[in-house]
């Protein structure tokens, strides 16, 4: 089966092949606005690890601010090793469409977060086209792709939870 994951609690679930990705922990790098998301997946007690490597950007439009986390899944090791993992949990389907599955699951990780006070948040999951076609990984032809070769595979976008008005 294909990947399907639901938003859940902090957590992204995939009920049909029993898959449950949890909320990343997030290691700075040696270079500003560069981390580093270590996530747990769990198949029942099975657990796999997976880190990315995720850049954020500050942009600022028209007075709203908003944080854009961008998860890189287009690194050799990266593809290599979600690779490996559709091979170990017996997933059907094409390469592409299970990345495209499996970084839907890990933006989703986001989607009840409510400590974003000052900004809107996006994550994002990214892959490039000379990576995949290096590894033998094609892209539907329909698929959006920017001009740099950059694949957007999946995003969710946090609204702002301001602080409550302490004036009433």
């Amino acid at each position: 089966m294909t990947l399907h994951f639901e938003a859940t609690q902090g957590s992204a679930i995939d009920r049909q092949n029993g898959l449950k990705i949890c909320p990343p922990r997030i290691v700075p790098m040696g270079v500003p606005d560069e981390m580093e998301f270590q996530y747990g997946i769990y198949r029942g007690d099975v657990r796999y690890d997976f880190e990315c490597l995720c850049v954020s950007r500050l942009l600022k439009n028209d007075g709203c601010v908003t944080r854009n986390f961008t998860l890189n899944l287009g690194l050799e090791w990266t593809i290599d090793w979600l690779v490996e993992l559709k091979q170990q949990l017996n997933i059907l389907g094409d390469e592409f469409n299970f990345f495209v599955g499996f970084a839907d699951g890990l933006v989703k990780t986001f989607n009840g977060q409510k400590d974003n006070h000052n900004e809107n948040l996006i994550y994002s999951a990214i892959t490039q086209i000379k990576s995949f076609e290096g590894r033998g990984i094609s892209v539907p032809n329909d698929y959006l792709m920017k001009s740099n070769g950059d694949i957007l595979l999946a995003s969710i976008h946090i609204p702002m939870h301001p602080w409550p008005d302490s004036k009433s």
